[in-house]
């Protein structure tokens, strides 16, 4: 414990170990004394730096959608396109998910759960990324670049359809008979989401000189 922690500060180590257990475990059945075991700490000093276990998850969770929030927004700017913010969107998302697997879970965990902290969640990280995600679906629409569809569910499937390999990955793993989501899988995965996605999206004129199509062929050559 001591080696593999020996960088990090107190406070950090015990978030870190307690990410894990409340992924493993959800909110409800972790307990103070479960997180003291693991990160090395007493229960005494948990309570110094979060006050109780409400605290420490809240500053879990907040540090968790927070990089979300941000991932989506720097896709969102950098993208020229719509369609390529979305690919943005899409890609990175998929890659930060594959680096954080207890994030994952946990996210899981608030989906199933729906308890008390939903609302803090939704208020401050899922409903201004809707907005964005509404407001681009809705304008490549205007402009004939999307097909006509639900602007408002829309958002919702892309989401659905990144998620569940994380939220499902031991079935998964289990039915591909694999150990781990690797780099090879990964890039996979992010090809298969963005094709699927835009075959769905794209106006067929669209599709043919797309840089999705473009984006995909280069991937099947190499």
């Amino acid at each position: 414990m001591a080696e593999k922690h020996k960088k990090l500060s107190k406070k950090e180590i015990i978030m870190r170990e307690a990410e894990k257990i409340f992924a493993e475990k959800g909110y409800y059945h972790t307990t103070v004394r479960d997180i003291a075991r693991a990160s090395d700490s007493n229960i005494a000093m948990l309570y110094y730096y979060f006050s109780d276990k409400e605290n420490l998850y809240l500053e879990i969770l907040d540090r968790t959608f927070s990089k979300i929030h941000e991932i989506i927004g720097i896709s969102i700017q950098k993208g020229v396109t719509y369609e390529e913010k979305i690919r943005l969107l899409i890609s990175s998302y998929i890659q930060f998910l594959g680096t954080k697997q207890d994030t994952a879970r946990i996210i899981a965990w608030e989906m199933i759960e729906g308890g008390k902290f939903v609302p803090r969640i939704v208020e401050r990280y899922f409903a201004p990324n809707f907005k964005n995600f509404q407001d681009i679906f809705k304008k490549g629409m205007e402009e004939d670049v999307f097909n006509s569809l639900d602007a408002e569910l829309t958002p919702f499937s892309m989401i659905g359809m990144i998620v569940f390999f994380f939220f499902s990955a031991p079935v998964i793993k289990r039915i591909l008979a694999m150990k781990t989501y690797d780099k090879p899988f990964m890039e996979r995965l992010i090809g298969h989401t963005i094709n699927l996605f835009f075959n769905g999206l794209m106006k067929t004129g669209a599709k043919e000189s797309s840089p999705i199509n473009q984006y995909m062929e280069q991937r099947h050559e190499k």
